[in-house]
C-alpha cells in the first residue's frame, strides 16, 4: 500500500525529530527542517532546536535584509528576482533558499498556524489551525500570477501608503499561500 504522506515532504525535516503515529503516519507539528545551523558530525542536519534556530534566523536574516537597502540585488521582481532575494536571506540556515518548494507535489501542503481571523477579531487566546498551501506542482503558475499582478501596478511604486498598504497586504496573502513563502 503506497503511503498517505509526502516522503518529499518529510525530507525537509530532521528525521529524528519528526513523530510517528501508531498508524504509521508522521506528524511533523513538532519537528524541525534541516538546516545548516551548527551542522556537524553531531548535527549533520543542523540543529534541532526550532527556538536557536528562529531566534538567529531573525537577527542574521534582519542583516541581510538592511544589507539590501545599502546593495539591492537587480531585477524585475519576477520570481527569479524573488528567488535570489530569497537566497540571500536565508543562505545561511536552509540548504534550499531560493529554490522552489517541491513537496508535497499531489495534494496542497497543510500546516499548523495561529488563526489570523481570530487575532484581527481581537481575541487574547488565539488557537492554531490548519492552513492549506497550493501544491508544489502549482507553485510556479501561482507564483507568477502573483508577482505579474505587482507588475502590472508598477512594482507598487508611486501609491499612496493607504493603498500601497492594502495592495501590499493582498499581494503578501497571496505570495504567503505558495508555502513557506514558494519556497523549500
Amino acid at each position: 500500500m503506497a503511503p498517505r504522506y509526502s516522503r518529499e515532504w518529510l525530507d525537509y525535516f530532521i528525521p529524528e525529530t519528526i513523530d510517528w503515529h501508531r498508524d504509521g503516519m508522521p506528524d511533523t507539528s513538532r519537528a524541525v527542517m534541516k538546516n545548516l545551523v551548527l551542522q556537524s558530525q553531531l548535527w549533520p542536519h543542523g540543529i534541532p532546536d526550532v527556538e536557536v534556530i528562529h531566534r538567529v534566523e531573525g537577527v542574521v536574516s534582519y542583516q541581510r535584509m538592511q544589507a539590501l537597502v545599502d546593495r539591492p540585488i537587480p531585477g524585475r521582481f519576477d520570481l527569479e528576482h524573488f528567488q535570489r532575494i530569497h537566497h540571500h536571506l536565508f543562505q545561511d540556515f536552509y540548504p534550499w533558499a531560493g529554490q522552489l518548494r517541491t513537496a508535497p507535489r499531489d495534494w496542497p501542503m497543510v500546516k499548523m498556524g495561529p488563526d489570523v481571523a481570530a487575532v484581527r477579531a481581537g481575541q487574547r487566546h488565539v488557537t492554531e489551525i490548519p492552513h492549506s498551501y497550493f501544491k508544489a506542482s502549482e507553485v510556479p503558475q501561482a507564483a507568477a500570477a502573483v508577482l505579474d499582478r505587482i507588475a502590472a501596478k508598477n512594482n507598487l511604486r508611486g501609491l499612496p501608503r493607504a493603498p500601497f498598504l492594502d495592495e501590499l497586504t493582498k499581494v503578501w496573502a497571496r505570495v504567503n499561500a505558495g508555502g513557506s513563502p514558494l519556497f523549500g
